[in-house]
Protein backbone atom coordinates (compact mmCIF):
# COMPACT_ATOMS: atom_id res chain seq x y z
CA UNK A 1 0.00 0.00 0.00
CA UNK A 2 2.81 2.34 0.89
CA UNK A 3 4.52 1.49 -2.40
CA UNK A 4 1.38 2.44 -4.36
CA UNK A 5 1.09 5.73 -2.52
CA UNK A 6 4.74 6.51 -3.23
CA UNK A 7 4.27 5.85 -6.94
CA UNK A 8 1.19 8.07 -6.99
CA UNK A 9 3.11 10.90 -5.33
CA UNK A 10 5.96 10.53 -7.84
CA UNK A 11 3.53 10.56 -10.76
CA UNK A 12 1.81 13.70 -9.49
CA UNK A 13 5.17 15.38 -8.88
CA UNK A 14 6.45 14.56 -12.37
CA UNK A 15 3.19 15.74 -13.95
CA UNK A 16 3.34 18.96 -11.97
CA UNK A 17 6.93 19.67 -12.96
CA UNK A 18 6.09 18.94 -16.59
CA UNK A 19 3.14 21.31 -16.51
CA UNK A 20 5.30 24.02 -14.89
CA UNK A 21 8.02 23.59 -17.51
CA UNK A 22 5.45 23.76 -20.31
CA UNK A 23 3.98 26.96 -18.85
CA UNK A 24 7.42 28.58 -18.65
CA UNK A 25 8.17 27.61 -22.26
CA UNK A 26 4.88 29.08 -23.48
CA UNK A 27 5.45 32.35 -21.61
CA UNK A 28 9.06 32.74 -22.73
CA UNK A 29 9.02 31.36 -26.29
CA UNK A 30 5.42 30.86 -27.35
CA UNK A 31 3.00 28.04 -28.08
CA UNK A 32 5.19 26.77 -30.92
CA UNK A 33 7.80 25.74 -28.37
CA UNK A 34 5.54 22.88 -27.25
CA UNK A 35 5.91 21.13 -30.60
CA UNK A 36 9.20 19.44 -29.68
CA UNK A 37 8.23 18.05 -26.23
CA UNK A 38 4.78 17.01 -27.48
CA UNK A 39 6.41 15.24 -30.42
CA UNK A 40 8.86 13.46 -28.13
CA UNK A 41 6.02 12.43 -25.84
CA UNK A 42 4.07 11.12 -28.82
CA UNK A 43 7.07 8.95 -29.68
CA UNK A 44 7.81 7.82 -26.13
CA UNK A 45 4.29 6.57 -25.41
CA UNK A 46 4.21 3.96 -28.23
CA UNK A 47 7.85 3.06 -27.62
CA UNK A 48 7.01 2.19 -24.02
CA UNK A 49 3.91 0.21 -25.04
CA UNK A 50 4.52 -2.21 -27.92
CA UNK A 51 0.86 -3.27 -28.04
CA UNK A 52 -0.18 0.32 -28.61
CA UNK A 53 2.47 0.75 -31.30
CA UNK A 54 1.41 -2.37 -33.23
CA UNK A 55 -2.26 -1.46 -32.73
CA UNK A 56 -1.62 1.95 -34.29
CA UNK A 57 -0.07 0.31 -37.35
CA UNK A 58 -2.96 -2.09 -37.92
CA UNK A 59 -5.63 0.46 -36.98
CA UNK A 60 -4.30 3.08 -39.40
CA UNK A 61 -4.04 0.47 -42.15
CA UNK A 62 -7.72 -0.39 -41.65
CA UNK A 63 -9.25 3.03 -41.07
CA UNK A 64 -7.23 5.49 -43.13
CA UNK A 65 -8.04 5.26 -46.83
CA UNK A 66 -5.45 6.28 -49.38
CA UNK A 67 -7.74 7.41 -52.21
CA UNK A 68 -11.41 7.02 -51.25
CA UNK A 69 -13.16 10.19 -49.99
CA UNK A 70 -14.66 9.92 -46.53
CA UNK A 71 -17.68 11.32 -44.74
CA UNK A 72 -15.48 13.31 -42.36
CA UNK A 73 -14.28 15.44 -45.30
CA UNK A 74 -10.72 14.93 -44.10
CA UNK A 75 -8.09 14.48 -46.78
CA UNK A 76 -6.14 11.32 -46.00
CA UNK A 77 -4.63 10.72 -49.43
CA UNK A 78 -1.20 11.89 -48.32
CA UNK A 79 -1.09 9.63 -45.25
CA UNK A 80 0.14 6.70 -47.32
CA UNK A 81 2.31 8.79 -49.66
CA UNK A 82 6.08 8.91 -49.06
CA UNK A 83 7.37 11.94 -47.20
CA UNK A 84 10.96 13.15 -47.60
CA UNK A 85 13.06 10.04 -47.19
CA UNK A 86 10.79 7.84 -49.37
CA UNK A 87 8.81 6.47 -46.44
CA UNK A 88 5.21 7.19 -45.50
CA UNK A 89 3.66 7.70 -42.04
CA UNK A 90 2.40 4.10 -41.93
CA UNK A 91 5.93 2.81 -42.49
CA UNK A 92 7.30 5.18 -39.85
CA UNK A 93 4.71 3.81 -37.41
CA UNK A 94 5.90 0.32 -38.34
CA UNK A 95 9.50 1.31 -37.57
CA UNK A 96 8.29 2.71 -34.24
CA UNK A 97 6.55 -0.60 -33.49
CA UNK A 98 9.74 -2.53 -34.29
CA UNK A 99 11.66 -0.34 -31.85
CA UNK A 100 9.00 -0.83 -29.18
CA UNK A 101 9.07 -4.64 -29.52
CA UNK A 102 12.88 -4.74 -29.42
CA UNK A 103 13.02 -2.47 -26.34
CA UNK A 104 10.36 -4.55 -24.60
CA UNK A 105 12.23 -7.78 -25.34
CA UNK A 106 15.47 -6.29 -24.02
CA UNK A 107 13.74 -5.09 -20.86
CA UNK A 108 12.25 -8.53 -20.26
CA UNK A 109 15.56 -10.21 -21.18
CA UNK A 110 14.01 -12.64 -23.63
CA UNK A 111 14.48 -13.44 -27.28
CA UNK A 112 11.64 -12.17 -29.52
CA UNK A 113 9.28 -14.90 -30.71
CA UNK A 114 9.05 -16.03 -34.32
CA UNK A 115 5.79 -16.52 -36.22
CA UNK A 116 5.79 -20.32 -36.43
CA UNK A 117 5.01 -22.22 -38.61
CA UNK A 118 5.42 -19.44 -41.18
CA UNK A 119 9.21 -19.46 -40.91
CA UNK A 120 9.90 -21.40 -44.14
CA UNK A 121 7.48 -19.29 -46.20
CA UNK A 122 8.90 -16.05 -44.79
CA UNK A 123 12.47 -17.25 -45.38
CA UNK A 124 11.70 -18.10 -49.02
CA UNK A 125 9.98 -14.73 -49.47
CA UNK A 126 13.00 -12.91 -48.00
CA UNK A 127 15.35 -14.77 -50.32
CA UNK A 128 13.07 -14.05 -53.28
CA UNK A 129 13.09 -10.32 -52.47
CA UNK A 130 16.88 -10.39 -52.35
CA UNK A 131 17.02 -12.12 -55.74
CA UNK A 132 14.48 -9.70 -57.21
CA UNK A 133 16.47 -6.72 -55.94
CA UNK A 134 19.75 -8.02 -57.37
CA UNK A 135 18.18 -8.86 -60.74
CA UNK A 136 16.50 -5.45 -60.86
CA UNK A 137 19.80 -3.73 -60.03
CA UNK A 138 21.66 -5.53 -62.80
CA UNK A 139 18.82 -4.66 -65.17
CA UNK A 140 19.68 -1.01 -64.68
CA UNK A 141 17.25 0.03 -61.94
CA UNK A 142 18.41 2.30 -59.14
CA UNK A 143 17.96 2.05 -55.40
CA UNK A 144 14.84 4.23 -55.19
CA UNK A 145 12.71 2.37 -57.79
CA UNK A 146 13.62 -0.99 -56.26
CA UNK A 147 12.82 0.29 -52.76
CA UNK A 148 9.49 1.58 -54.05
CA UNK A 149 8.45 -1.95 -55.02
CA UNK A 150 9.92 -3.49 -51.87
CA UNK A 151 7.90 -1.29 -49.52
CA UNK A 152 4.48 -2.96 -49.97
CA UNK A 153 5.92 -6.50 -49.65
CA UNK A 154 7.92 -6.12 -46.44
CA UNK A 155 4.89 -6.04 -44.06
CA UNK A 156 4.27 -9.69 -44.94
CA UNK A 157 7.56 -10.36 -43.12
CA UNK A 158 7.54 -7.68 -40.42
CA UNK A 159 3.93 -7.48 -39.19
CA UNK A 160 3.53 -11.19 -38.28
CA UNK A 161 6.70 -10.93 -36.20
CA UNK A 162 5.37 -7.80 -34.47
CA UNK A 163 2.02 -9.43 -33.77
CA UNK A 164 3.32 -12.62 -32.14
CA UNK A 165 5.45 -10.54 -29.80
CA UNK A 166 2.62 -8.41 -28.41
CA UNK A 167 -0.16 -11.04 -28.11
CA UNK A 168 0.77 -13.15 -25.10
CA UNK A 169 -2.34 -15.11 -24.03
CA UNK A 170 -5.88 -16.00 -24.99
CA UNK A 171 -7.30 -12.82 -23.47
CA UNK A 172 -4.95 -10.70 -25.62
CA UNK A 173 -5.89 -12.71 -28.69
CA UNK A 174 -9.60 -12.29 -28.09
CA UNK A 175 -9.16 -8.56 -27.57
CA UNK A 176 -7.19 -8.26 -30.82
CA UNK A 177 -9.87 -10.15 -32.76
CA UNK A 178 -12.58 -8.01 -31.18
CA UNK A 179 -10.69 -4.81 -32.06
CA UNK A 180 -10.40 -5.82 -35.72
CA UNK A 181 -14.13 -6.67 -35.76
CA UNK A 182 -14.99 -3.26 -34.26
CA UNK A 183 -12.77 -1.42 -36.74
CA UNK A 184 -14.32 -3.38 -39.62
CA UNK A 185 -17.84 -2.50 -38.45
CA UNK A 186 -16.89 1.17 -38.09
CA UNK A 187 -15.36 1.10 -41.56
CA UNK A 188 -18.54 -0.42 -42.99
CA UNK A 189 -20.68 2.24 -41.30
CA UNK A 190 -18.54 5.06 -42.69
CA UNK A 191 -18.74 3.56 -46.19
CA UNK A 192 -22.54 3.29 -46.07
CA UNK A 193 -22.84 6.84 -44.76
CA UNK A 194 -20.66 7.93 -47.65
CA UNK A 195 -23.05 6.29 -50.11
CA UNK A 196 -26.10 7.92 -48.53
CA UNK A 197 -24.48 11.36 -48.45
CA UNK A 198 -22.84 10.91 -51.89
CA UNK A 199 -19.35 11.71 -50.63
CA UNK A 200 -17.91 8.21 -51.04
CA UNK A 201 -15.83 6.82 -53.84
CA UNK A 202 -17.17 7.12 -57.38
CA UNK A 203 -17.21 4.38 -60.03
CA UNK A 204 -18.61 5.26 -63.46
CA UNK A 205 -20.72 8.02 -61.97
CA UNK A 206 -22.05 5.82 -59.13
CA UNK A 207 -21.22 6.40 -55.48
CA UNK A 208 -19.86 3.22 -53.90
CA UNK A 209 -18.69 2.27 -50.42
CA UNK A 210 -15.03 1.38 -51.04
CA UNK A 211 -13.00 0.74 -54.14
CA UNK A 212 -9.79 -0.21 -52.36
CA UNK A 213 -9.16 -3.81 -51.39
CA UNK A 214 -8.61 -3.58 -47.63
CA UNK A 215 -12.14 -2.64 -46.57
CA UNK A 216 -13.73 -5.09 -48.99
CA UNK A 217 -11.56 -8.01 -47.89
CA UNK A 218 -12.27 -7.27 -44.22
CA UNK A 219 -16.00 -7.27 -45.02
CA UNK A 220 -15.63 -10.58 -46.86
CA UNK A 221 -13.72 -12.14 -43.96
CA UNK A 222 -16.21 -10.79 -41.41
CA UNK A 223 -19.04 -12.50 -43.29
CA UNK A 224 -17.08 -15.76 -43.40
CA UNK A 225 -16.54 -15.61 -39.63
CA UNK A 226 -20.28 -15.15 -39.08
CA UNK A 227 -21.02 -18.01 -41.46
CA UNK A 228 -18.57 -20.24 -39.58
CA UNK A 229 -20.28 -19.36 -36.30
CA UNK A 230 -23.71 -20.19 -37.74
CA UNK A 231 -22.67 -23.50 -39.30
CA UNK A 232 -20.66 -24.72 -36.30
CA UNK A 233 -23.16 -23.32 -33.78
CA UNK A 234 -20.35 -21.69 -31.84
CA UNK A 235 -21.25 -18.41 -30.12
CA UNK A 236 -20.09 -14.92 -31.05
CA UNK A 237 -21.12 -11.54 -29.68
CA UNK A 238 -24.71 -10.64 -30.50
CA UNK A 239 -23.72 -7.21 -31.78
CA UNK A 240 -21.56 -8.89 -34.43
CA UNK A 241 -24.61 -10.71 -35.78
CA UNK A 242 -26.54 -7.45 -35.91
CA UNK A 243 -23.78 -6.00 -38.07
CA UNK A 244 -24.01 -8.75 -40.73
CA UNK A 245 -26.66 -7.00 -42.92
CA UNK A 246 -24.61 -3.79 -42.93
CA UNK A 247 -21.42 -5.61 -43.84
CA UNK A 248 -23.17 -7.52 -46.60
CA UNK A 249 -24.68 -4.31 -47.97
CA UNK A 250 -21.29 -2.57 -47.88
CA UNK A 251 -19.67 -5.40 -49.85
CA UNK A 252 -22.52 -5.34 -52.40
CA UNK A 253 -22.36 -1.56 -52.84
CA UNK A 254 -18.60 -1.68 -53.44
CA UNK A 255 -19.43 -3.00 -56.96
CA UNK A 256 -16.20 -5.03 -56.83
CA UNK A 257 -17.01 -8.15 -58.86
CA UNK A 258 -13.82 -9.91 -57.84
CA UNK A 259 -14.73 -9.72 -54.14
CA UNK A 260 -18.22 -11.00 -54.85
CA UNK A 261 -16.68 -13.99 -56.59
CA UNK A 262 -14.18 -14.38 -53.74
CA UNK A 263 -17.03 -14.50 -51.21
CA UNK A 264 -18.90 -17.11 -53.26
CA UNK A 265 -15.71 -19.19 -53.50
CA UNK A 266 -14.88 -18.84 -49.78
CA UNK A 267 -18.33 -19.82 -48.46
CA UNK A 268 -18.09 -23.53 -49.41
CA UNK A 269 -14.72 -23.74 -47.64
CA UNK A 270 -16.36 -22.44 -44.46
CA UNK A 271 -19.04 -25.11 -44.78
CA UNK A 272 -16.42 -27.84 -45.16
CA UNK A 273 -14.31 -26.53 -42.25
CA UNK A 274 -17.01 -25.63 -39.75
CA UNK A 275 -19.86 -28.06 -40.45
CA UNK A 276 -20.26 -30.94 -38.03
CA UNK A 277 -19.88 -34.46 -39.49
CA UNK A 278 -23.67 -34.91 -39.55
CA UNK A 279 -24.18 -31.52 -41.17
CA UNK A 280 -21.72 -32.32 -43.97
CA UNK A 281 -24.17 -34.85 -45.36
CA UNK A 282 -26.46 -31.99 -46.26
CA UNK A 283 -23.80 -29.86 -47.99
CA UNK A 284 -24.46 -31.23 -51.48
CA UNK A 285 -28.27 -30.87 -51.27
CA UNK A 286 -27.89 -27.40 -49.78
CA UNK A 287 -25.49 -26.38 -52.57
CA UNK A 288 -27.99 -27.66 -55.17
CA UNK A 289 -30.81 -25.68 -53.56
CA UNK A 290 -28.63 -22.56 -53.39
CA UNK A 291 -27.67 -22.91 -57.04
CA UNK A 292 -31.35 -23.31 -58.01
CA UNK A 293 -32.31 -20.21 -56.02
CA UNK A 294 -29.53 -18.18 -57.61
CA UNK A 295 -30.52 -19.35 -61.09
CA UNK A 296 -34.20 -18.46 -60.52
CA UNK A 297 -33.28 -15.09 -59.02
CA UNK A 298 -30.92 -14.14 -61.82
CA UNK A 299 -33.13 -15.45 -64.64
CA UNK A 300 -36.11 -13.54 -63.23
CA UNK A 301 -34.20 -10.28 -63.56
CA UNK A 302 -34.46 -9.35 -59.88
CA UNK A 303 -30.74 -8.66 -59.52
CA UNK A 304 -29.79 -8.34 -63.18
CA UNK A 305 -31.95 -5.33 -63.87
CA UNK A 306 -29.66 -3.19 -66.01
CA UNK A 307 -31.14 -0.04 -64.54
CA UNK A 308 -29.31 -0.71 -61.27
CA UNK A 309 -25.50 -0.51 -60.80
CA UNK A 310 -25.39 -3.92 -59.08
CA UNK A 311 -27.32 -5.53 -61.92
CA UNK A 312 -24.93 -4.04 -64.47
CA UNK A 313 -21.92 -5.39 -62.58
CA UNK A 314 -23.47 -8.86 -62.35
CA UNK A 315 -24.22 -8.88 -66.08
CA UNK A 316 -20.61 -7.83 -66.76
CA UNK A 317 -19.54 -11.27 -65.48
CA UNK A 318 -20.78 -12.80 -68.73
CA UNK A 319 -17.86 -14.12 -70.87
CA UNK A 320 -19.05 -12.10 -73.86
CA UNK A 321 -19.09 -8.94 -71.73
CA UNK A 322 -15.60 -9.69 -70.40
CA UNK A 323 -14.21 -9.80 -73.91
CA UNK A 324 -16.12 -6.70 -75.00
CA UNK A 325 -15.10 -4.60 -71.98
CA UNK A 326 -11.81 -2.77 -72.78
CA UNK A 327 -10.52 -3.01 -69.21
CA UNK A 328 -11.28 -6.73 -68.97
CA UNK A 329 -9.81 -7.27 -72.41
CA UNK A 330 -6.67 -5.47 -71.27
CA UNK A 331 -6.22 -8.01 -68.48
CA UNK A 332 -6.28 -10.85 -71.00
CA UNK A 333 -3.78 -9.06 -73.27
CA UNK A 334 -1.57 -8.22 -70.29
CA UNK A 335 -1.56 -11.83 -69.15
CA UNK A 336 -0.46 -12.97 -72.58
CA UNK A 337 2.48 -10.55 -72.56
CA UNK A 338 3.48 -11.41 -68.98
CA UNK A 339 3.44 -15.15 -69.64
CA UNK A 340 5.68 -14.60 -72.64
CA UNK A 341 8.12 -12.64 -70.47
CA UNK A 342 8.08 -15.30 -67.75
CA UNK A 343 8.76 -18.05 -70.27
CA UNK A 344 11.87 -16.12 -71.36
CA UNK A 345 13.19 -15.93 -67.75
CA UNK A 346 11.29 -18.43 -65.58
CA UNK A 347 13.85 -18.87 -62.78
CA UNK A 348 14.84 -15.33 -61.75
CA UNK A 349 12.14 -13.25 -63.45
CA UNK A 350 12.74 -9.71 -64.66
CA UNK A 351 13.53 -8.21 -61.24
CA UNK A 352 11.95 -5.52 -59.10
CA UNK A 353 11.11 -2.17 -60.73
CA UNK A 354 11.70 -3.65 -64.22
CA UNK A 355 8.68 -3.20 -66.53
CA UNK A 356 7.49 -6.03 -68.76
CA UNK A 357 7.73 -5.42 -72.49
CA UNK A 358 4.81 -5.42 -74.91
CA UNK A 359 5.10 -8.30 -77.37
CA UNK A 360 1.40 -8.51 -78.21
CA UNK A 361 -0.94 -5.54 -78.78
CA UNK A 362 -2.86 -4.12 -75.83
CA UNK A 363 -6.44 -2.86 -75.94
CA UNK A 364 -5.66 -0.03 -73.47
CA UNK A 365 -2.46 1.80 -72.54
CA UNK A 366 -2.29 2.41 -68.79
CA UNK A 367 0.38 4.82 -67.46
CA UNK A 368 2.80 2.78 -65.36
CA UNK A 369 0.88 -0.39 -66.16
CA UNK A 370 4.02 -2.27 -67.20
CA UNK A 371 5.13 -2.43 -63.56
CA UNK A 372 1.89 -4.12 -62.51
CA UNK A 373 0.22 -7.45 -63.24
CA UNK A 374 -3.47 -8.18 -62.68
CA UNK A 375 -2.73 -11.58 -61.16
CA UNK A 376 -0.79 -12.05 -57.93
CA UNK A 377 0.78 -15.41 -58.83
CA UNK A 378 2.16 -13.98 -62.07
CA UNK A 379 3.32 -10.77 -60.35
CA UNK A 380 5.40 -12.68 -57.78
CA UNK A 381 6.74 -14.99 -60.49
CA UNK A 382 7.57 -12.16 -62.88
CA UNK A 383 9.23 -9.89 -60.30
CA UNK A 384 10.86 -12.42 -57.96
CA UNK A 385 11.30 -15.51 -60.10
CA UNK A 386 10.27 -19.02 -59.19
CA UNK A 387 11.16 -18.34 -55.53
CA UNK A 388 8.54 -15.59 -55.52
CA UNK A 389 5.93 -17.99 -56.88
CA UNK A 390 6.79 -20.58 -54.20
CA UNK A 391 6.79 -17.89 -51.48
CA UNK A 392 3.33 -16.57 -52.40
CA UNK A 393 1.72 -20.00 -52.60
CA UNK A 394 3.52 -21.24 -49.47
CA UNK A 395 2.60 -18.15 -47.44
CA UNK A 396 -1.10 -18.22 -48.32
CA UNK A 397 -1.57 -21.99 -48.15
CA UNK A 398 0.23 -22.16 -44.80
CA UNK A 399 -2.11 -19.51 -43.41
CA UNK A 400 -5.17 -21.39 -44.66
CA UNK A 401 -3.97 -24.69 -43.17
CA UNK A 402 -3.14 -23.02 -39.84
CA UNK A 403 -6.60 -21.48 -39.73
CA UNK A 404 -8.16 -24.92 -40.19
CA UNK A 405 -5.92 -26.41 -37.48
CA UNK A 406 -6.80 -23.64 -35.03
CA UNK A 407 -10.51 -24.18 -35.63
CA UNK A 408 -10.16 -27.88 -34.89
CA UNK A 409 -7.85 -27.64 -31.87
CA UNK A 410 -8.29 -24.37 -30.01
CA UNK A 411 -10.20 -24.36 -26.74
CA UNK A 412 -11.86 -20.93 -27.21
CA UNK A 413 -15.00 -20.93 -29.37
CA UNK A 414 -14.66 -17.33 -30.59
CA UNK A 415 -11.05 -17.84 -31.63
CA UNK A 416 -12.07 -21.02 -33.47
CA UNK A 417 -14.72 -19.32 -35.61
CA UNK A 418 -12.39 -16.37 -36.25
CA UNK A 419 -9.70 -18.78 -37.48
CA UNK A 420 -12.15 -20.60 -39.77
CA UNK A 421 -13.35 -17.29 -41.19
CA UNK A 422 -9.78 -16.07 -41.67
CA UNK A 423 -8.82 -19.26 -43.52
CA UNK A 424 -11.81 -18.90 -45.84
CA UNK A 425 -11.14 -15.17 -46.25
CA UNK A 426 -7.55 -15.83 -47.32
CA UNK A 427 -8.76 -18.48 -49.77
CA UNK A 428 -11.23 -15.94 -51.12
CA UNK A 429 -8.40 -13.42 -51.42
CA UNK A 430 -6.42 -15.86 -53.57
CA UNK A 431 -9.46 -16.08 -55.85
CA UNK A 432 -9.75 -12.28 -55.91
CA UNK A 433 -6.09 -12.00 -56.81
CA UNK A 434 -6.59 -13.91 -60.03
CA UNK A 435 -7.92 -10.61 -61.41
CA UNK A 436 -5.82 -8.09 -59.43
CA UNK A 437 -2.70 -8.04 -57.27
CA UNK A 438 -2.87 -6.59 -53.77
CA UNK A 439 -0.29 -8.53 -51.72
CA UNK A 440 3.00 -7.06 -52.80
CA UNK A 441 1.52 -3.88 -54.28
CA UNK A 442 -0.90 -2.51 -51.66
CA UNK A 443 0.80 -1.51 -48.40
CA UNK A 444 -2.40 -1.38 -46.36
CA UNK A 445 -3.49 -4.82 -47.53
CA UNK A 446 -0.17 -6.45 -46.69
CA UNK A 447 -0.22 -4.90 -43.20
CA UNK A 448 -3.70 -6.27 -42.48
CA UNK A 449 -2.96 -9.72 -43.92
CA UNK A 450 0.34 -9.81 -42.01
CA UNK A 451 -1.50 -9.08 -38.76
CA UNK A 452 -4.01 -11.87 -39.45
CA UNK A 453 -1.13 -14.27 -40.12
CA UNK A 454 0.46 -13.25 -36.81
CA UNK A 455 -2.79 -13.86 -34.93
CA UNK A 456 -3.12 -17.30 -36.52
CA UNK A 457 0.44 -18.09 -35.42
CA UNK A 458 -0.37 -17.08 -31.83
CA UNK A 459 -3.57 -19.15 -31.84
CA UNK A 460 -1.75 -22.23 -33.13
CA UNK A 461 0.93 -21.85 -30.45
CA UNK A 462 -1.80 -21.78 -27.81
CA UNK A 463 -3.19 -25.09 -29.05
CA UNK A 464 0.21 -26.65 -28.39
CA UNK A 465 0.55 -25.22 -24.87
CA UNK A 466 -1.13 -27.40 -22.21
CA UNK A 467 -0.71 -24.70 -19.56
CA UNK A 468 -2.45 -22.07 -21.67
CA UNK A 469 -5.26 -24.43 -22.62
CA UNK A 470 -5.95 -25.62 -19.07
CA UNK A 471 -5.81 -22.11 -17.66
CA UNK A 472 -8.35 -20.57 -20.04
CA UNK A 473 -10.40 -23.47 -21.31
CA UNK A 474 -14.15 -22.81 -21.47
CA UNK A 475 -16.38 -25.19 -19.48
CA UNK A 476 -18.06 -27.81 -21.67
CA UNK A 477 -21.80 -27.42 -22.27
CA UNK A 478 -23.98 -29.17 -19.74
CA UNK A 479 -25.56 -32.44 -20.85
CA UNK A 480 -28.62 -33.44 -18.82
CA UNK A 481 -28.15 -37.09 -19.79
CA UNK A 482 -24.78 -37.27 -18.07
CA UNK A 483 -24.69 -37.24 -14.30
CA UNK A 484 -21.69 -36.58 -12.12
CA UNK A 485 -20.42 -39.71 -10.34
CA UNK A 486 -21.23 -40.10 -6.70
CA UNK A 487 -18.34 -38.95 -4.46
CA UNK A 488 -18.14 -42.41 -2.95
CA UNK A 489 -17.51 -43.99 -6.37
CA UNK A 490 -14.72 -41.64 -7.44
CA UNK A 491 -11.25 -43.12 -7.77
CA UNK A 492 -9.02 -42.55 -4.77
CA UNK A 493 -5.23 -42.93 -4.63
CA UNK A 494 -4.22 -46.13 -2.91
CA UNK A 495 -1.35 -44.66 -1.05
CA UNK A 496 0.56 -41.45 -0.66
CA UNK A 497 3.00 -42.34 -3.47
CA UNK A 498 0.25 -42.08 -6.09
CA UNK A 499 -0.56 -38.49 -5.19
Amino acid sequence: MGMTATRAVRTVAVAGLGALAAAILVMKVGVASLAVPVGLLALLVPLSNPRLAVGLVVGCAILVESSTPNVLHVTTDQFHDPIPGHYGPLELLMALAIGAVVIDAARRRRVPLRPAPFGPAIAVLSLALLVGSVVGHYAGQGFNPITEQLRPVLPLIIVPWLTVNVIRDTADLRRAIGLIAILTTAKVALGLIGVVTHVGAAANGTTITYYEATANWLALTFLMVMLASTVSRLPVERIARWAVPLVLLSLALSLRRSFWIGAVAAAPLVLVIAAAPIGRRFLLPAAAVLAAVLWITISSGVVTDTTTPIGQRIQSLSPSRLVANPEDRYRLDERKNVLAKISASPFVGVGLAVPWQEQYPLSVENPGGRLYVHMAVLWFWLKLGVLGLIAYLGYMLTAIVVGIQVFRRHHDSRIRVAAAGAAAGLAGLMVVETTATFLGTDLRMTVVVGSVVGLLSVALRQTRSPTESSATQEPPPANPRLRAPHPATRARPRDRQEL
